[in-house]
């Protein structure tokens, strides 16, 4: 027997009133199953993440080998060996990339690159500078771009000794950037180089323009510039180096011991020129003196060049410093015409 609605009633009111207690059970269904379901956690994703960077990206390559520089590296099998503007380089024509090995001689000057300067010349040959990064005290990263048709990206990376810089600079379309950057990160791991004469470990090379001179200092000691005076202080031991420039009188070679103990002992209280040994190229004196009541050691390297006296020196307490950090920075010393 159907129910009627009597005169009066509105049948739309019950139907609305219908419709929201099932709104009402559907929401409390829905939120209890919703509480069996799984949480996603990040410990999925970073699953997820590395299963996919298990998928490296394999390809056949060739060795490629500079007996004259000692260095080696490989490279993508299908890029092309060709000479470009003099130097060695491989090219994969489809993607536009490729990479150069430029072999350079030794510029005291790429000690001293940074960022700054590095933002300079890139702007001044025209392309942007993107990043610069130093790996170790002889090598560094840069990064920059060149806006034609297209955006290319450049990747330097360069290293260097005392001798010779070597330069392996990538060119590639930025559209590929993530498919072609896998081949380089391949080269750059393989790349090997015998260095003929390292700058050690544990020391940074210094040039000062005015002077023309190189100089090697440990690396955790703190380097102050004058004028004709570079120096580096190590702030636990107080022990410095120092190079000072004075004008020449005669030839090194002619020097004595008696005429360079004056210039050596200069106010210096208690002083003894222990050890005196001109080998022509350059005089090595070992001296001691008194300063505030403690006894201090002082190694003097004199060179001379063009008409002038280079004093690399340096002063110290017995045994607050290693014995062989003398020499090994006396060694690295040279001076630039």
């Amino acid at each position: 027997m159907h129910k009627r609605f009597q005169k009066g009633q509105n049948p739309w009111l019950f139907i609305i009133g219908l419709i929201v207690i099932l709104s009402m059970l559907f929401t409390i269904f829905s939120q209890k199953k919703q509480e069996t379901l799984p949480v996603y956690t990040n410990s999925d994703k970073i699953q997820r993440e590395d299963s996919k960077e298990d998928q490296e990206i394999k390809f056949d390559t060739v060795i490629y080998t500079d007996e004259e520089h000692h260095l080696s590296m490989e490279v993508p099998s299908d890029w092309q060996q060709i000479t470009k503007d003099g130097f060695q380089t491989f090219v994969h024509s489809p993607s536009a990339s490729s990479i150069q090995i430029q072999i350079l001689p030794y510029d005291p000057v790429i000690n001293m690159k940074t960022a700054e300067a590095l933002s300079t010349e890139t702007a001044d040959s025209g392309k942007t500078f993107v990043n610069y990064k130093r790996l170790s005290n002889s090598s560094y990263e840069l990064q920059y771009q060149d806006y034609q048709n297209s955006t290319y990206d450049y990747i330097e990376k360069v290293f260097w000794d005392q001798e010779t810089i070597v330069k392996l600079v990538c060119t590639f379309n930025d559209a590929n950037y993530s498919k072609i950057l896998p081949y380089y990160e391949k080269i750059f791991e393989t790349f090997a180089w015998k260095r003929s004469k390292e700058i050690p470990e544990g020391f940074i090379m210094y040039y000062e323009e005015n002077t023309k001179c190189q100089v090697l200092f440990p690396e955790s000691w703190a380097v102050a510039v004058a004028e004709n005076v570079i120096s580096a202080t190590d702030e636990q031991s107080g022990a410095t180096e120092a190079l000072s420039l004075m004008q020449a009188t005669k030839e090194l070679s002619e020097i004595t011991a008696t005429e360079l103990t004056p210039l050596l002992r200069q106010n210096k209280n208690n002083f003894i020129l222990n050890q005196f040994d001109n080998q022509k190229e350059k005089i090595v004196a070992t001296c001691t003196y008194v300063l505030n009541n403690v006894q201090y050691h002082e190694d003097v390297y004199l060179f001379s060049a063009n008409g002038i006296y280079y004093f690399l020196t340096f002063d110290y307490e017995n045994g607050m410093i290693e014995e062989s950090i003398p020499e090994t920075c006396a060694d690295s010393f040279k001076i630039f015409s």
